[in-house]
């Protein structure tokens, strides 16, 4: 199983559409301070199902939501998606390219989460 890409909108200093391709042979981020490394990191942690805030580096959930900058509006909503090459079928859907996604965060903090297309609606995160 192999990493393909990783979505972003919203979330954290993503504040617009953003598609990482993992193509072979990545094997670090670099980037100058401020550019969202971390965030790279944390977007992959969190929509693997990490909930401690903590390890997200978060005070609250809505701190996932792109806050605004004096040129960017808020984003109403964060999102991220990930996708596997599931080749192998070593994810339960068997299907090559299966996405792990929880699309929506939206205050109050409620997150929405679909594993091959099955909605798990309403599932809020705990700190």
């Amino acid at each position: 199983m192999r990493l393909k890409s990783l979505e972003l909108k919203g979330f954290k200093s993503f504040a617009n559409d953003t598609v990482i391709h993992f193509d072979e042979d990545v094997i670090g981020i670099v980037g100058p301070n401020g550019s969202g490394k971390s965030n790279v990191v944390d977007a992959i942690r969190w929509v693997l199902g990490e909930q401690k805030g903590k390890e997200l580096r978060l005070e609250t959930l809505g701190d996932v939501i792109f806050n605004g900058t004096q040129k960017e509006k808020a984003s109403p909503v964060a999102q991220v998606a990930i996708t596997f090459d599931n080749n192998l079928g070593v994810l339960p859907s068997g299907k090559p390219g299966s996405s792990v996604v929880p699309p929506l965060v939206s205050p109050p903090a409620k997150v929405d989460t679909q594993l091959h297309g099955r909605c798990f609606c309403g599932v809020k995160k705990k700190f």
